[in-house]
Formats: C-alpha cells, structure tokens, sequence
C-alpha cells in the first residue's frame, strides 16, 4: 500500500511541540499579536520566534517635512510604529504552487527543528481557512489570509509602501529577508478594540484534513505537485 499523501490547494505546515499540534488538530488556533512577537524578541532576544520589526515601518534613509513649521527632518535606519501592533497573527509554513517539487534546505532544517518536535500538515489549505473564516465571521472579526513577502532593510523598497496604501493592516504580510527561510503564511485579525497580547478561535476538529507528523520526519520530505 502507497503511503503518499495527497494535498489539495498548496501544503500549510505547522511546526510546534505534540501538545500543541494535537490542540491544533481539535480546532485550537491561537493567535499572537504582533506586538507579542516584536517585545519576544527585545525581551528573549529570541529571533526564531520574535521579531522586533513586527508593526513597524523601517526608515533606511529619507527626510521628512513637518507640515506646519517646514523644518526638515533626517532620518536614517529607524522603526515607525503603525497601530498594527495589537493586531493578531497565526503562521504556518506555506510551500508556494509555483513550486514543482520542493524539498526542505538545510538551513529551515536547523531551524524548524527549534520549533518543535512535531507537525501539523494541512491537506486541504482552502477548506482550512474556510473554517477560519467563519469562526473569525461569527465572532464579527475582519480577517486576511496572505503568504509573506520578504525585503531588504537596507533598502526602503516600494512594494511595502504601495500596499500600505492598500490598507495598513498589510504591515503584517512584509518581513525582514532574514526570516525568509519560514517561507510564512499568515492569518491575520486586525485587533481595533481589541488588547490582549492573543486571540483564540475554535474552528472544530480538522483531522478530517490534516496529519499529524513528526517534524524530522516532515523536514525530510519530497513534496512533489501532482500533474
């Protein structure tokens, strides 16, 4: 008998310790804000799970007007807070259908393997955020689904600012190219009016459409797209 494992939609991967993949499977999803993640990282100096740019707009070099006094204003490798901060996340490692065959590098194997021992893989990625979407929509929550894009902070890149103008929620969706290798999909909640440091929903049990594996042996896995 075959063991391969069919995915319908692109491969959702959640990498975390057995008591927490098994909260996950029962419909568990929690959620950290994105201020969580930045005050990890400057407590724990943790950079696997914080960050300390989450929220934030960063400045390599640029010179701002004041509006009312026309004094210019230098500014040179800082963070701009955005009112992002109390808006909440959930991640997964998202295996992209461009795709053909992918296979784990060596470094996301380092890595992925500080996550946790075992892991959680979607088999049907659009049927999962359906049942997202609707716990968020009972709860009256607004809700956005979006692969993570990476970028250079040593350079101020235009697709940040240009989506920016497409809603500042989307500060969420852009990450430092350092973090590249978790290759993220997040969901996200905005959080106005909302300031706990998380947010839980109960979506139901998904072991309809998911697996449960250990994380060594997900991240030796060859994950090929069927044609």
């Amino acid at each position: 008998m075959s063991n391969q494992k069919y995915i319908k939609g692109f491969p959702l991967i959640k990498f975390k310790s057995d008591e927490l993949i098994k909260s996950l499977q029962s419909g568990k999803i929690y959620l950290n804000s994105l201020k969580w993640f930045r005050d990890y990282e400057n407590d724990s100096g943790d950079v696997v799970v914080g960050d300390s740019f989450e929220a934030m707009i960063h400045i390599n070099e640029a010179t701002f007007v004041h509006q009312e006094s026309g004094e210019q204003i230098e500014m040179s490798d800082c963070l701009i807070p955005t009112t992002e901060s109390n808006s909440y996340v959930f991640c997964m490692t998202y295996i992209a259908p461009r795709f053909e065959s992918f296979q784990f590098d060596n470094q996301q194997k380092s890595e992925f393997t500080n996550f946790g021992d075992t892991a959680l893989i979607i088999l049907d990625s659009e049927e999962f955020i359906n049942r997202i979407r609707a716990a968020a929509n009972a709860k009256g929550y607004e809700i956005y689904f979006s692969a993570v894009h990476y970028y250079d902070e040593s350079a101020d890149l235009a697709n940040v600012w240009f989506s920016l103008m497409q809603g500042t929620h989307n500060i969420a969706f852009w990450k430092r190219k350092a973090y590249s290798y978790q290759q993220e999909f997040r969901i996200l909640i905005p959080g106005s009016g909302l300031a706990d440091d998380h947010l839980e929903l109960d979506i139901g049990d998904i072991s309809d459409i998911s697996i449960i594996q250990s994380t060594d042996k997900v991240l030796e896995m060859k994950i090929e797209k069927v044609k």
